[in-house]
Formats: C-alpha cells, structure tokens, sequence
C-alpha cells in the first residue's frame, strides 16, 4: 500500500511517495532484537515495524546489492562470507543474549525462511496474500524470500508453532520452509526488497 507523507503539491511534500506498511493492529510495536552483525553479542531492542519499513524503503539497498552482484558474479563464498557483516534480527523475541535460555519475551512472530526458489518474487506475492502471513520479502540474495507469520507467544509452544507453519506451507504452496527457523533464537538477516 501506498500513500503520500504530504498530499503531493503542498508545502513540505517529497518528490516521492513514501511506502506504509500495513500490519495487524499492535504488531509494528512487537519487540524483538537486533544485532550489528551475526558475530555481535550485544542485542538492542527494536520494534518490527521499523525493521520491516527499513529493509522495504532501502536502509540497507547499498550492502543488498553488492551481495547480490556477488552472486551474480559466481562468487557463493564471498557471498555467504560478507552477508554476516548485515544487521539481523531474533524476530521470534527479545533476548538478553542470543541464545534459548536467554529469551526475555517471546513475540508471537515466526520466521519462514524458503530459499533456493526459481520464482522468488512470485512465492513472496503468494505468501503476501496469506490471511496467516503478516509480511513477505524476498531474502538478501533475492533467490529466496522471507515470511513473518504470527504464532503463539508462548515459548513452550514455539516448536509446535513452527510444525504448523512448516506443515501449511508444505501443504498450501508445495514449499519446503529451512528447518533452522524451529530456533527460537534463529537471526534474520535484514534485506531490501522494495515490494515487501
């Protein structure tokens, strides 16, 4: 969805629209956690709804593309070896530091993760039109893509939440989902994706 910060020609208004993104009530305000890096071990709290706005208007456009002319140019170990430099997120919670004990407050947020896709741009469209789907993007190598879907924010339930998950996106579009997302603690790495 889009829509004008300013109504376009008044005072003040920018030369281009700015993207809203629309989400559940209450769930921009969702806190989870944020690295610097996938080495860093100093989590800070930020909100879903920045994150989600950042990686769609381009906050993280330059290092995107520079990763993904990696890969273009052949170059998967360099690829993999830079992209832990990115921002990542716990999106499934807060946390002290990054591990399962050490959860402060799950979100009821789960990340899909379905990589390797021929098509990502369309399995992002589809996921997008999802009633259990808040949000889709397409990954940092742009040959996957990304789902937020909301679970219950109990952490005893949090396997059980990914099974169902796993199970309906296997069931519904034929995807297999990384199996590495049953981590409550699992990173996402920010991206740009200017359709999110």
């Amino acid at each position: 969805a889009w829509r004008p910060v300013w109504p376009p020609g008044t005072p003040g208004s920018r030369s281009r629209l700015m993207p809203e993104i629309r989400l559940p009530p209450g769930l921009a305000e969702t806190e989870i956690s944020i690295f610097a890096n996938a080495k860093d071990t100093d989590p800070k709290p930020v909100r879903l709804g920045p994150i989600l706005s950042a990686i769609k208007n381009g906050r993280w456009a330059d290092p995107i593309a520079k990763l993904r002319e990696l890969l273009d140019a052949g170059d998967r170990e360099a690829y993999d070896e830079q992209k832990k430099d990115l921002p990542a997120v716990t999106l499934s919670g807060s946390f002290s530091v990054r591990n399962a004990r050490s959860l402060l407050r799950h979100s009821g947020l789960l990340q899909v993760d379905i990589d390797h896709l021929p098509n990502p741009e369309e399995v992002r469209d589809q996921l997008a039109d999802d009633p259990h789907v808040c949000a889709a993007f397409l990954s940092p190598s742009a040959q996957g893509c990304k789902g937020v879907l909301r679970i219950p924010d109990d952490p005893k339930r949090h396997l059980e939440g990914f099974k169902a998950a796993e199970r309906y996106i296997r069931e519904t579009y034929g995807l297999e989902s990384d199996p590495a997302c049953k981590d409550v603690c699992r990173m996402m790495f920010v991206s740009h994706d200017p359709e999110l």
